[in-house]
């Protein structure tokens, strides 16, 4: 005669205790916390390089205890790329702030990137938003204004290996002088501020002054 089996009371208890202990387990395990999907690099990326879709990737961060307002939402971000240039480097994996997106080219003139020594451009201590004078300077003491109230687009490590860019937002009218006196390295950036525009002058060897053609 066969004897089935009947779980005693306690026993029924116990499993029912087990399986209770386990659905409150996974409810207070379970995260709540509130999340954002902000955008991050997906490769490094150089200062001065224009973002593209492919240069971002989706990350999904809590952001209880922090201030979220610093950092771009990926979907955001989609939207503000275009045209836009990155004013820092960041490295892969690094989220994207704010302040890294400078959207250029949507009015008159033009965008420029020009290599330059930095030790000709404040030690390399200009910084997106900076509004500065653009000089040539040759060998024979002879100077001249390119660009005045140029605005800073971005700007890449002075302390890198592949050198000093400067990029700016210029008129139509200096892309090819500047492009020039970049690539014979006669390049000086001074920062204007608030200060009084200088005079577009030559200054000729001799100690003579003639106007600036």
């Amino acid at each position: 005669m066969k004897v089935r089996y009947r779980p005693s009371p306690a026993h029924v208890v116990t499993v029912l205790l087990g399986i209770t202990a386990m659905v409150v387990t996974l409810v207070l395990t379970r995260d709540e916390r509130p999340r954002v999907e902000i955008a991050i690099a997906a490769r490094s990326i150089e200062a001065g390089a224009e973002v593209v879709p492919d240069d971002l990737e989706r990350v999904s961060v809590v952001v209880e205890g922090i201030d979220a307002s610093s950092f771009i939402g990926y979907e955001h971000a989609l939207q503000e790329i275009g045209g836009s240039l990155l004013v820092r480097a960041v490295d892969r994996g690094e989220p994207l702030l704010s302040s890294d997106l400078r959207r250029v080219g949507e009015g008159p003139g033009r965008v420029i990137s020009l290599p330059v020594d930095p030790e000709r451009a404040l030690a390399g201590t200009l910084r997106s938003g900076d509004i500065i004078d653009v000089l040539r300077a040759d060998e024979s003491g002879a100077s001249e204004v390119i660009a005045s109230g140029v605005r800073v687009a971005a700007t890449s490590d002075p302390t890198t290996l592949d050198g000093y860019a400067l990029t700016l937002e210029v008129p139509d009218e200096v892309v090819l002088p500047l492009a020039a006196a970049a690539e014979r390295g006669e390049i000086y950036a001074v920062r204007s501020g608030g200060a009084q525009p200088l005079p577009e002058m030559v200054l000729v060897p001799g100690g003579g002054l003639q106007g600036a053609e």
